[in-house]
């Protein structure tokens, strides 16, 4: 099984020690990289499973997620107290038999903007 690989970006010094002791226990997943900052992965995103992020900032994990939308982003807070997960992922909705009335309503759904309040776009 291919280990899934780790892109470091932005992290404080000790947090990255942190988080690189950390996944180094873990046989199945392999940092690949570290880079200092976000223009850097702006630059030449390498590739990556997972990019674990210094900072919540929403513009920059949307800017990730449209430029590679298989990676997922692990944002961690400038204090490191916490941290949220961004991933975008296929969906399929069965609509079942198709009416006129299906047919508009899922059509009308399909082209609602996103519920999510961080994806300013």
């Amino acid at each position: 099984m291919k280990p899934t690989r780790i892109l470091l970006v932005g992290l404080p010094r000790l947090l990255e020690e942190i988080v690189s002791d950390a996944l180094a226990q873990a046989p199945d997943l392999m940092v690949t990289a570290t880079l200092p900052d976000a223009e850097a992965l702006a630059l030449d995103p390498p590739a990556a499973d997972v990019v674990v992020l210094g900072t919540e900032s929403p513009g920059l994990i949307a800017t990730t997620l449209e430029r590679q939308p298989r990676v997922a982003v692990l944002a961690v807070s400038d204090d490191a107290r916490s941290s949220s997960l961004y991933v975008l992922r296929p969906e399929r909705t069965r609509i079942g038999d198709l009416s006129p009335g299906s047919l508009v309503a899922a059509i009308r759904a399909a082209a609602e903007p996103p519920a999510a309040d961080w994806w300013a776009r």
